[in-house]
């Protein structure tokens, strides 16, 4: 009798460790999340800025974290994106999160369209996303009582449609954002089938000065950003991106308010391949128990009528 007790608490101290463990490490996942998406790939953050550069673009990025940390978060995304005209962009996206025993996937195809607004060339595109998630545990990985219903049952729920929705503002070298991922997330259905934290919001504000005649500097660009994630504080990231000689070499930074700091490195190969590396400290929570973050981004483009042009915004309209 009291074997079968003591059985059933060492059972349920299991379960529960666990599930602590994984909303902590995914908390942590989603603090940080692809350095790209401040530069390199804005489009995989708000989707009104598929296709904006009319041109083809192919984009991949991989992101390691915590190195000495066993079940440590990685991500993994690939996007196409193409400006089928001046006012509309069309592209797909395949996003894969991995933290502790949780799996998140996502692929969504996204559509875009831009009008002027005035006679100043602003312009306002808005854009949505739209396709499936899922998420699972990896049972190679868990250890515990495999007969346990509650992870099970979450194995078993099915993939779900959800959709993703961003809108912008550009003027000359300013650009203002708002986008909202997983938009079912507000349904009270969403809300009870994840135990994990989220990306729940995102809005930033940056400017680009281009150097038309510098033979040294292409441009150089500010941003301000804030993040919402679900169960953890709003976090505002700030941070710079300078392109020198034509892309031959391009730095960028960015603080975090959850006390990290990102420095990115690369350049761009015969106007087409862009490669940047990313490294990341950890959060002030865990910076004495991990080597910090890595990632790469990488984005080969086939350039449109318009041609490459160093960073600098593109006449629309």
């Amino acid at each position: 009798m009291m074997d079968n007790k003591k059985k059933t608490i060492v059972k349920v101290i299991v379960v529960a460790t666990a599930l602590i463990l994984i909303t902590i490490i995914e908390a942590y996942a989603q603090l940080n999340p692809l350095s790209s998406i401040y530069y390199q790939n804005e489009y995989l953050i708000n989707p009104a800025l598929v296709g904006e550069d009319q041109r083809t673009n192919f984009n991949f990025s991989l992101k390691k974290q915590w190195i000495n940390t066993e079940g440590s978060p990685s991500m993994q995304a690939i996007s196409v994106d193409y400006g089928l005209s001046e006012k509309t962009g069309i592209g797909i996206s395949i996003t894969n999160e991995k933290a502790g025993l949780i799996q998140r996937s996502k692929a969504l195809a996204s559509f875009a369209y831009r009008l002027p607004v005035s006679y100043n060339e602003d312009i306002l595109s808005v854009g949505m996303g739209a396709g499936i998630y899922y998420e699972a545990l990896d049972w190679e990985k868990f250890k515990g009582d495999n007969t346990d219903l509650s992870f099970a049952n979450f194995n078993n729920r099915p993939a779900y449609l959800d959709a993703d929705i961003g809108i912008a503002y550009q003027n000359d070298g300013l650009k203002l954002q708002v986008a909202i991922p997983n938009v079912k997330r507000f349904l009270v259905r969403d809300l009870k089938r994840s135990i994990i934290n989220r990306s729940t919001f995102y809005s930033s504000i940056s400017y680009r000065y281009t150097y038309d005649y510098s033979e040294w500097f292409d441009f150089i660009e500010g941003r301000a950003a804030y993040r919402g994630v679900e169960g953890y504080k709003g976090i505002f990231d700030i941070g710079l991106n300078i392109n020198f000689l034509g892309g031959d070499l391009i730095l960028n930074s960015m603080y975090h308010s959850s006390k990290s700091i990102t420095i990115g490195g690369g350049t761009i190969i015969n106007k087409s391949l862009q490669m940047i590396l990313y490294y990341s400290t950890g959060t002030s929570m865990i910076q004495n128990y991990n080597n910090g973050e890595f990632e790469i981004g990488i984005k080969y483009s086939i350039f449109g009528s318009r041609g490459y042009e160093s960073g600098a915004n593109k006449d629309r309209f």
